[in-house]
């Protein structure tokens, strides 16, 4: 379940804010268009990478409720997944002619941090934990991604 939280969230993160007129645009305007078109495009190399991790480090989570160990480095690749992701993402959205508020990158490269820092914590946790709390965590990131705050673009 929590697997699948998880998935809906990196999809609904991507989604929600999704503008296919950027390259469009950035072919029509000037310098800085393009260049933002440019940090779009291939920051999207960043949130695929995220969204591979996050699935293979899941994939490793199931595997040690079944009974294997929950190393290290199988959480750093679903807690480093999601932050890649969430670094992917923020950068893409962030380049987009409409941008992201300040709150929503503050919240996100916090989000971020705190999935990174939950490696080394969660060495005594369960597996099962460890995905529900990054899958609620996502939710209520997206929770907050969509309330309208009173912030300018940066």
């Amino acid at each position: 379940m929590g697997g699948f939280l998880t998935a809906v969230s990196l999809w609904w993160m991507y989604f929600e804010r999704a503008d296919e007129t950027t390259i469009n645009q950035a072919l029509r305007s000037g310098r800085m268009a393009l260049l933002r078109s440019y940090v779009y495009g291939y920051s999207h190399v960043l949130a695929f990478m995220g969204i591979v991790a996050t699935g293979v480090g899941i994939q490793f989570a199931i595997e040690a409720a079944a009974g294997h160990d929950f190393v290290a480095e199988a959480r750093a690749v679903l807690c480093g997944g999601v932050a890649i992701f969430l670094a992917g993402v923020t950068t893409l959205q962030w380049a987009l002619p409409s941008s992201l508020p300040r709150g929503v990158i503050a919240a996100r490269s916090l989000l971020a941090v705190l999935a990174l820092g939950l490696v080394p914590l969660s060495a005594g946790l369960s597996p099962v934990v460890v995905v529900l709390v990054l899958s609620l965590s996502l939710v209520a990131l997206n929770y907050f991604d969509g309330i309208p705050l009173p912030d300018t673009p940066a």
